[in-house]
């Protein structure tokens, strides 16, 4: 198996998506570059000008080179119209545009060269063979799309050779065999550099793919530690709430327990209301206004309490005894 033919069935054996955006790139490149190349292939002419200048009548060079202007002209409506949208029409809509165009450009190249190599004088003629053989040979579009191709150096070598072989000069037939085995080698040399363009371009959007998933990757991988670290704080939060409440459970229930002390009688009736005062006095001290948990300096004034309450006790006593 060729590599011509490895290369061919790798392409046949992508997926559609994958196919459609090689197409897309190759259309891409096919009508947005080389368009400055276009232009300055305008100046060909002016050398055919200045070669044939008072042999060839005007309309010879004028004619081809109205007709590669207009070819001209078309390739850059068709790059504006694409820049600005390029959904406006399919892929294959647009393809067909620059193979017209190219066509065009070809049969200009053609056609001229047809005509000016009818004229008796022999070194122009070879000069006008070998630029046309040359402009086949860099055609801009023969990476991007192989039927462009076809059409510009078919028409372009096609119809000069078919002015060499009008010519009397016993050379010409020998030149027109050479420009269509020429063109026939630059069919064959074309299709395995399409198809390593069609391959370069399916790798490039594979590695852009495999960069694209793996910053994604990253990016997941940079978040989950964050977002951990915040549920760990949420329950050290929650943990150190419930310890906290806890804790003054706790307190509040030791403060309420009752106190060692001498036995009250059924008559200590106001020294028993006294130590409940004591009592609930304390549960608030413990809890304080608003419920927040208050300082040691409460503790003095519980004790100045408890003094007042015991001397209350004891003026009682005296007056029943």
């Amino acid at each position: 198996m060729t590599v011509v033919e490895t290369v061919e069935r790798r392409i046949a054996d992508m997926p559609a998506a994958d196919i459609s955006r090689i197409e897309r790139v190759l259309t891409d490149r096919l009508l947005i570059s080389n368009n400055p190349l276009r232009i300055i292939a305008l100046s060909l002419w002016l050398v055919f000008g200045l070669i044939y200048w008072g042999i060839a009548p005007w309309w010879m060079i004028a004619m081809p080179f109205a007709l590669h202007l207009l070819a001209v002209i078309g390739f850059g409506w068709a790059t504006y119209s694409y820049r600005k949208n390029p959904d406006a029409r399919s892929i294959e809509s647009w393809r067909w545009i620059y193979i017209a165009y190219a066509g065009l450009s070809g049969f200009a190249y053609g056609g001229g060269g047809a005509l000016l190599v009818q004229l008796p004088a022999i070194e122009p003629r070879m000069l006008v063979a070998v630029g046309l053989l040359a402009s086949a040979a860099l055609a801009p579009g023969r990476l991007y799309e192989q039927r462009s191709y076809v059409a510009f150096a078919g028409l372009a070598l096609g119809m000069l050779s078919g002015g060499l072989l009008l010519t009397d000069d016993p050379f010409a037939p020998a030149m027109a065999v050479g420009a269509l085995l020429y063109l026939l080698v630059l069919m064959l040399q074309n299709r395995p550099q399409y198809l390593t363009q069609r391959e370069q371009v399916a790798l490039s959007l594979a590695h852009e793919d495999l960069a694209h998933r793996h910053a994604v990757a990253t990016a997941q991988h940079q978040h989950a530690p964050r977002r951990a670290l915040r549920r760990h704080r949420g329950v050290d939060q929650g943990f150190v709430v419930a310890v906290l409440v806890a804790r003054v459970e706790l307190q509040i229930a030791v403060q309420e327990q009752p106190r060692a002390g001498a036995a009250v009688g059924d008559d200590d009736a106001l020294v028993g209301a006294a130590l409940l005062e004591d009592d609930v006095l304390a549960v608030e001290a413990v809890l304080g206004p608003g419920r927040q948990l208050l300082g040691a300096q409460h503790r003095g004034k519980q004790q100045q309490r408890r003094q007042r309450a015991g001397r209350r006790q004891g003026c009682t006593r005296t007056q029943v005894g």
